[in-house]
């Protein structure tokens, strides 16, 4: 067999499994470890280290490549700092990803073609819509049953019980609701760039319509606070997006914001305060919940939230360096709240809610800046290629780790670092807005490095 052929064979095995990836998110506790797996297998087989050097330095990600794989091994090392060994070691699955995202996802996406990439895209996306409509019929029919209004709203409460998939979590389904609707959104802006057969340009519009008119809609069902407030950011930027393509219109555009935020601004006052025993509206009342939260013992989602960063705060201080080993950081947290006398944290084993602080305490400020650094090199590397739907997942992806642990569940340990290496290696993209009609009305960005 040629070594052409053989290459062949491989990129086509490498993009078959790219869209299972893509497709797969919902099912990521059942099937990730796996595919991690079988991606690390066919980089061994392939044997083709060179190549995927010389794609990550022309792309100019080796950086990032570099952050990511000094993550892992500082997870990897954790291990030695840890008195719960075998915690500390089940990170490495959890984390697998950071090993697994620039070794063999970075260099493939530069090699895709057009409707293979597009193709990516929307593997992922109609998952996540097909589920949040079987969300929204599940807690219909429990309202219909029980006639209880909560199960409107915060709805994986009666999801979990049935069907233990790990972003029923509120606050990860609503990410992973925000990128698809991000996604879905930059499908039909740039209808003109992939949309090269009609029927199917059509199609996959009338698809990914569907998906930024529903989705929003769950989000607020979803009652995550993070993820409303983080969606109501990105509506916003796309609605500037959409109002001024090819020509601005900075009075109109100002009018339908305005139009916007007064709107949630008025329902959140109207709503503010209405506790009733059927229905707990989070973001109308979180403001009142957290300020009559009890700090002695708390119960409030916030007010917990607070109470461990604190206690964090407080271990850290002590091993500000090196941290305590990933395995022991939620013995410790435990620990600290028996010696506060938080009876409602100290029942259960809870992390610090917070990924920096987590991986601070786990791994120390090494891990930290290399933490850190993958996002900051991300987000620049997006916004040098004008990629603005980068920069923003980028962006949620960020702002998300500072009131969750995502990359302790798997629903954020496989997204977080598959999606920011899917992004980072798109080519470069042209603004939305043309300088003038002289240019020809250009076609909008490719999305291959054909």
């Amino acid at each position: 067999m040629s070594n052409t052929r053989r290459q062949e064979i491989f990129h086509h095995i490498n993009v078959a499994l790219l869209f299972l990836t893509a497709g797969a998110f919902i099912a990521s506790q059942f099937l990730f470890l796996t595919l991690a797996c079988l991606w690390l297998l066919m980089a061994m087989i392939e044997w083709n280290w060179k190549e995927r050097y010389n794609t990550l330095k022309e792309s100019r990600l080796l950086p990032l490549a570099a952050c990511f794989l000094g993550l892992y091994l500082c997870y990897v090392f954790s291990p030695l700092l840890s008195a719960n060994v075998g915690k500390a070691i089940s990170d490495w699955e959890y984390k697998i990803w950071f090993l697994v995202a620039p070794i063999c996802v970075m260099p493939l996406i530069p090699r895709l073609k057009r409707w293979q990439f597009v193709l990516s895209l929307i593997l992922f996306v109609v998952p996540i819509l097909l589920w949040a409509i079987i969300s929204m019929a599940h807690s219909a029919y429990m309202y219909h049953q029980t006639g209880f209004t909560f199960h409107l709203f915060y709805q994986h409460a009666c999801l979990q019980t049935s069907i233990p998939l790990t972003f029923c979590h509120p606050s990860y389904f609503a990410m992973y609701e925000i990128i698809a609707w991000i996604i879905a959104a930059e499908l039909l802006l740039r209808k003109n760039d992939w949309a090269e057969h009609r029927r199917v340009g059509i199609g996959v519009a009338v698809l990914m319509g569907i998906t930024l008119l529903f989705l929003p809609i769950h989000i607020f069902f979803l009652q995550s606070k993070m993820g409303f407030v983080l969606f109501g950011v990105t509506l916003l930027i796309y609605v500037v997006i959409a109002l001024n393509r090819g020509k601005r219109r900075w009075v109109l555009t100002a009018l339908v914001l305005a139009a916007i935020i007064g709107s949630v601004a008025g329902y959140i006052y109207k709503e503010h305060g209405r506790v009733t025993k059927n229905c707990d509206n989070r973001i109308a009342n979180s403001f009142i919940n957290l300020k009559t939260a009890d700090r002695d013992d708390p119960r409030e989602s916030s007010a917990i939230r607070i109470a461990l960063w604190k206690n964090a705060m407080e271990i850290g201080k002590e091993h500000w360096f090196c941290g305590i080993g990933t395995g022991d950081v939620i013995d410790e947290l435990h620990e600290k709240s028996v010696e506060h006398q938080y009876k409602h944290i100290s029942s259960g084993k809870f992390n610090c809610h917070n990924q920096y602080l987590q991986v601070w305490l786990g791994i120390g400020v090494p891990g930290l800046l290399l933490f850190v650094a993958i996002f900051g090199i991300a987000f620049f590397i997006c916004v040098r290629k004008r990629n603005l739907a980068g920069a923003i997942i980028i962006a949620t992806f960020a702002l998300n780790l500072f009131v969750e642990c995502m990359l302790e569940r798997y629903a954020g340990a496989t997204l977080i670092p598959i999606l920011t290496a899917f992004i980072c290696s798109m080519p470069p993209t042209k603004p939305y807005v043309e300088k003038s009609a002289s240019h020809n009305r250009e076609a909008l960005p490719s999305t291959s490095c054909e």
